[in-house]
């Protein structure tokens, strides 16, 4: 096989051999056979008359010409008996292949083509990811512009299929992660009562999500539909630490920033960092798993768990000491009413 099935290439050997050749047809004998218009030649291996024409001499026909030989009874008789030679040797295969990949279809009067499909092989990995299928579909699209723009056609492939529900994947990721952040804010707002705070923690969040998301062609990672997944889930993950930390920085009784950074690591470091540790060690164990997508989770959960713990302590930390409130600076006072209890006098 070529790698191509197309209805069009068997019209043209049936103009060649049957309408071109019509005085062939039938000849049993080289008396018989008409051989000296050079429309004939006799084949003296397997004794029949066949025309000297081929499906390559085929320049096209009328449009009525056609598709009246789309429609004959004669076209249709010609592929019936070439199917039943095909599976008689044993090429089954190939006739079910044709019937699958090529075709067409004509109005209910038989006078003009309303439908018709062809296919071709292609090379392209089976699996890809969103930017891979992406690029492959521009291609073609590209090749399809360029030489039938106008045929009003279309070009797919099983490949396309399954690019759509990526491209959907990453397009969720990415609300998804907008989604989060605000949710995360909020919550930090809720939490502390402080928009300053909350501002920083999700400067902490973000910088957390960028790196996971910068560090994932290191590791070989693409976005497929487990890293859209995954993705989603960075913040969520994230938010953890940061929300313990800036909620004691909150509440501390002290004035300035840096006696603030100084008492949230004291009081809530090592909770923290135990915290981050048991769950590292929960995910190490899913390294072990046969079944990928668990090992994937596992070294997602270690390294977004890992990031967090880190740039809890050596960014969000730092930037409080830097630039975190001071005194009431950014404090709600209707959540600080409602939400936090009253200094002991």
């Amino acid at each position: 096989q070529t790698g191509r099935y197309c209805f069009m290439e068997e019209l043209a050997r049936f103009w060649a051999y049957y309408v071109e050749g019509e005085d062939c047809v039938g000849k049993k004998d080289p008396v018989s056979c008409p051989t000296a218009g050079g429309k004939c030649a006799w084949d003296l291996q397997h004794k029949v008359c066949h025309s000297t024409m081929t499906e390559r001499d085929y320049k096209g026909l009328p449009a009525a010409d056609f598709t009246a030989m789309l429609a004959s009874e004669a076209f249709s008789d010609y592929m019936l008996t070439r199917s039943d030679v095909m599976n008689a040797v044993g090429r089954d295969f190939d006739v079910y292949s044709d019937k699958l990949n090529t075709g067409f279809r004509m109005n209910s009067a038989k006078t003009a083509l309303t439908f018709a499909w062809v296919t071709y092989n292609a090379t392209y990995p089976s699996e890809n990811s969103v930017e891979e299928a992406n690029d492959i579909y521009a291609r073609w699209m590209g090749f399809h512009d360029k030489y039938a723009p106008n045929i009003g056609g279309v070009q797919t492939t099983d490949l396309y299929l399954f690019m759509v529900t990526q491209n959907e994947m990453v397009k969720a990721a990415i609300t998804g992660v907008a989604y989060s952040l605000l949710i995360s804010f909020g919550v930090l707002v809720l939490a502390t009562g402080n928009w300053w705070v909350s501002g920083l923690g999700l400067i902490n969040i973000l910088a957390i999500a960028l790196v996971f998301l910068g560090l994932m062609p290191v590791w070989g990672w693409s976005l497929g539909e487990y890293e859209c997944i995954f993705l989603i889930a960075v913040v969520g993950l994230s938010v953890d630490y940061t929300v313990h930390l800036l909620h004691v920085y909150e509440t501390c009784k002290e004035e300035d920033r840096v006696s603030r950074s100084r008492h949230a690591l004291a009081e809530m470091g090592i909770s923290v960092t135990n915290s981050a540790i048991t769950t590292l060690l929960a995910s190490v164990v899913l390294f072990g798993c046969g079944f990928y997508f668990f090992f994937m989770f596992g070294l997602f959960m270690f390294l977004v768990i890992g990031f967090s713990i880190l740039m809890s302590l050596t960014f969000l930390i730092p930037l409080c000491i830097l630039i975190g409130p001071q005194r009431d600076q950014g404090r709600l006072p209707f959540l600080s009413r409602s939400c936090r209890k009253a200094p002991k006098e």
